[in-house]
């Protein structure tokens, strides 16, 4: 299986970043992991922008190049223009999404660096928005993924992106 999703990220994006590689070191979680890929592609109410924009915004605080350039990428496929993406990591409210999306997205990269400062009210306020507590907790949790693979980069030490 190691193999396998190796060879799709190489057919689609021209290499293997240096995360996934590091998470290759243990088969079986490495199997556990990659098969998360599959929920977030259909996820009915978080959008390949949003999604894309949390790993483009936690790959750049977690020093990331290889995620965030691959991320910087992908948005700009969607869209979005370099000057776009150089707003955005100034302040998520800029993206280009719907407001109730850079809402959520300030939220999930603020509560990432600060996780005091995701409160009731912000949840609430979210919900307001037409969100839900799962989807709230997916796009944090999509995020939250890559603050976990950077402190393990932090742990065992750069592993180069093929």
């Amino acid at each position: 299986p190691i193999a396998a999703v190796y060879q799709r990220f190489l057919d689609g994006t021209g290499m293997i970043p240096g995360p996934l590689r590091l998470m290759s070191a243990s088969p079986g979680l490495f199997e556990l992991y990659t098969q998360g890929f599959a929920y977030w592609p259909g996820h009915a109410t978080l959008s390949p922008p949003l999604l894309a924009s949390i790993r483009y915004l936690v790959a750049c605080e977690e020093c990331f190049e290889a995620c965030d350039t691959f991320n910087a990428h992908m948005l700009q496929a969607q869209g979005m223009t370099s000057e776009e993406l150089v707003q955005l990591r100034d302040d998520p409210r800029t993206a280009p999404l719907e407001d109730k999306e850079t809402e959520l997205l300030a939220f999930v990269i603020e509560s990432l660096k600060d996780p005091k400062s995701a409160t009731r009210e912000k949840i609430d306020a979210l919900i307001q928005l037409g969100w839900t507590e799962t989807d709230i907790y997916d796009a944090t949790y999509h995020g939250a993924v890559l603050v976990f693979l950077g402190r393990l980069m932090e742990i065992f030490g750069p592993v180069p992106t093929e």
